[in-house]
């Protein structure tokens, strides 16, 4: 193609208006002198390869302009050849100015915004309202929904039907080869298990029942998700329920796991985190409140008609065993059996009781409030009355507590729907400032036991 046909079709193009501008602006800054008497005559008389008629259907720079224009711009020659030997060496013309502004510019500027949003966790909302703002200046230059910019893999979610809800399992190994980056450098793990459950909406009975782990050597590491039931309460059946990660682990514990590099990890459970009704369910015995629900030894509790729950009165019971558990020893305490026995755990040690927040916090805590309020210690004669309730209140809704605790403690007339750090809050910090003008002096001492006894083995220094 000649030098006509060439210039003729990339001067229309936007590339060739847009490299004017670009090379303008690049002469006047590098020269600090501006000439008042250049003009474009001198530009035409240098440029023989260019048809006449063609340089003058170019649009140039208005009479204003051309009192800008560096007086050294007509004679540099090589400035002024530049398109054209550009030009020529582009065979294609403005489809291939085009082309390569779309494969390389703008595959870079996604490839930025795709990196600037995956690294400030950018929600896919605020990201399509962006988009659109982008796409209304420069159309087309970004794809319209967020998850196209993102690349993010169409989704492969299995359900399997279970009684009235469903379970989604993701797997244990591919949580851990998600994270690998982060473990590389170990050769064996242990794993804590938290099994429980969770309401989904306040008015709704649906409940998510997840799977959770975390990885003991590595506590900066988020807990992962390992599988997830969603239903009206808890899962029906607990075979069922915990039969894709028991088939799971028995393979993992034996053989570990292996990566696509080569690198072999080696995993064992150290325990199962959970809380008193979870922890009853998941092993396939009987309540914690039950007469046969302690977990660590053989005792059996009576019930009490006045308190009216069972209090377990002997506290030199033997022991309960793993290989005891296993072989079904002791009668009403197994309620079903539990697939966790297939795994290499010990069925008694590796489910620790130390669940403050039901046995402290929403266990002797909330039933010394109550009572107090309520008058039901009924061998004892304490009832605060409405002065002092107002009174208790007032300073509950008033008082400032450390910045670690995001949670305000309310005043009594909403104790039945206190949270449990409400309770910790007012157990660790509240109660002793609070219950000295309130308490008789042998009641306050002993709150002040419990205070002391829990402050004490809660301490990490303790342990």
């Amino acid at each position: 193609m000649s030098y006509y046909g060439k210039w003729k079709k990339f001067k229309t193009s936007g590339a060739f208006r847009r490299r004017v501008v670009r090379n303008m602006t690049e002469i006047m800054k590098e020269n600090a002198t501006i000439s008042t008497q250049g003009s474009f005559d001198k530009q035409q008389s240098v440029m023989p390869l260019v048809d006449e008629k063609c340089v003058s259907d170019l649009q140039l720079p208005s009479p204003e302009m051309e009192k800008i224009v560096p007086e050294n711009y007509a004679n540099d020659k090589e400035v002024q050849m530049n398109w054209l030997l550009e030009l020529e060496e582009d065979e294609g013309g403005e489809d291939n100015c085009n082309e390569t502004l779309s494969k390389d510019n703008n595959v870079q500027f996604l490839n930025n915004f795709r990196l600037w949003a995956n690294t400030f966790n950018i929600r896919h909302r605020a990201l399509k309202s962006i988009i659109n703002v982008v796409n209304t200046r420069f159309p087309n230059i970004l794809p319209k929904d967020p998850r196209t910019l993102l690349q993010t893999p169409p989704a492969k979610v299995v359900l399997q039907k279970m009684g009235e809800g469903y379970y989604w399992h993701q797997g244990f190994e591919v949580c851990l080869k998600n994270c690998f980056d982060k473990i590389r450098t170990y050769t064996s793990l242990s794993i804590t298990l938290n099994i429980d459950g969770l309401p989904i909406y306040k008015s709704s009975k649906d409940e998510f029942w997840p799977i959770l782990f975390n990885i003991f050597e590595i506590p900066h590491l988020h807990p992962m998700i390992i599988g997830i039931y969603s239903g009206k309460g808890k899962p029906p059946d607990i075979k069922t329920f915990i039969t894709p990660f028991v088939e799971e682990m028995k393979l993992i514990l034996e053989h570990g796991i292996l990566f696509e590099n080569g690198h072999h990890l080696k995993i064992s459970i150290r325990c199962f985190v959970c809380d008193s009704p979870a922890r009853s369910f998941i092993k396939g015995v009987a309540n914690f409140n039950g007469q046969h629900g302690c977990l660590k030894c053989t005792t059996v509790g009576e019930y009490s008609y006045l308190t009216h729950c069972n209090v377990f009165p002997r506290i030199d019971c033997p022991k309960r065993t793993d290989e005891g558990f296993r072989l079904k020893m002791y009668g009403s305490h197994h309620k079903c059996a539990t697939p966790l026995e297939e795994l290499p755990i010990n069925m008694i040690e590796d489910f620790p009781i130390a669940d403050s927040l039901h046995l402290l916090d929403l266990g002797i805590m909330k039933r010394c409030l109550m009572g107090w309020r309520d008058g039901t210690f009924r061998n004892f004669n304490m009832k605060w009355s409405a002065n002092d309730i107002y009174g208790v209140s007032q300073y509950l809704r008033g008082c400032r507590l450390p910045s670690e605790i995001h949670r305000a403690v309310r005043g009594l007339e909403c104790l039945p729907h206190w949270k449990g750090l409400e309770y910790r809050s007012f157990l660790y910090y509240i109660g002793i400032v609070i219950l000295k003008k309130y308490l008789p002096r042998d009641v306050y001492e002993h709150f002040l036991l419990l205070f002391c006894a829990v402050t004490i083995c809660s301490s990490p220094r303790v342990h």
